[in-house]
């Protein structure tokens, strides 16, 4: 009994306190109220925060689906088409699809640009030269997204996208629903 209570008291210490900013993105909690830094592709910087929060003019209440990918990453040049796709098919419905490019040995803005047009990207992309948003979202290994509801609450992150990605969109663009797929 004593160690069951020493072992909860040891699990409420190592608890983070409730006015503590988390400055890690985590399934199921908001988006972290922390600038999130990124270049537009011409250079200029961009906070996305207020988009993937929901609290923007242009963006509030929309969902997000952030890709995370590189010029250089064949899976994720693979990827674009399927990314076009839900851009169009679900930006009347409620969802931005945003591309960031992240920082590598040779990646440019200039680079992302001419893979975008390259490959007829039909969404915004960025470039997180600081690696902000890398760090933020846990992001390793490329391909990788977030899905973020119109709440500004992250619903899903992983590798890739997942073969029921359709159905976590849907979820996501609805307001009080459930998007993490349980």
């Amino acid at each position: 009994m004593i160690l069951a209570a020493l072992a909860l008291s040891a699990c409420l210490f190592a608890a983070p306190a409730a006015d503590e900013v988390p400055s890690r993105a985590e399934v199921s909690r908001p988006v972290p109220s922390i600038p999130l830094m990124v270049q537009d592709l011409q250079g200029a910087g961009v906070d996305l925060a207020p988009r993937l929060r929901g609290g923007s003019s242009t963006a509030a209440g929309r969902a997000v689906l952030l890709v995370f990918w590189g010029s250089w990453c064949a899976p994720c040049l693979r990827e674009i088409p399927e990314l076009n796709e839900l851009q169009r098919f679900y930006g009347p419905r409620g969802l931005e699809v945003i591309g960031v490019g992240l920082a590598h040995v040779e990646e440019t803005p200039a680079r992302l640009a001419a893979a975008s047009r390259d490959r007829k990207v039909a969404y915004p992309v960025y470039f997180d030269a600081q690696g902000a948003m890398a760090r933020t979202f846990g992001v390793t290994a490329l391909p990788a997204a977030a899905l973020i509801d119109g709440a500004g609450v992250v619903r899903w992150m992983g590798p890739s996208l997942p073969k029921d990605i359709n159905e976590r969109i849907q979820a996501a663009v609805r307001p009080g629903e459930d998007s993490a797929g349980r």
